[in-house]
């Protein structure tokens, strides 16, 4: 889009918002968002799985973490 070369700023680099906002982009067709949608929606659900898995794991550590400190629980016993 060339926005590289619209800095109007003579001290510090930037971009005046009107001139980034005046350019035209191309924008994709039905198509190419539908394949977009494709390739990112098992991505997208794979990231929320790993998030929710995470924080299973946060509050299993938080829940067993005071036992094994406290001795009322022991590892050995936990893989038992």
């Amino acid at each position: 889009m060339g926005l590289e070369h619209m800095n109007t700023d003579s001290a510090v680099p930037g971009l005046n918002r009107e001139n980034a906002l005046s350019r035209s982009f191309p924008r994709p067709t039905k198509e190419a968002l539908n394949r977009f949608v494709t390739v990112t929606q098992p991505l997208i659900s794979a990231v929320a799985g790993l998030k929710h898995e995470s924080a299973e794991l946060t509050r299993a550590r938080d829940e067993l973490l005071p036992l094994l400190l406290s001795e009322q629980a022991r590892a050995e016993d936990a893989a038992a």
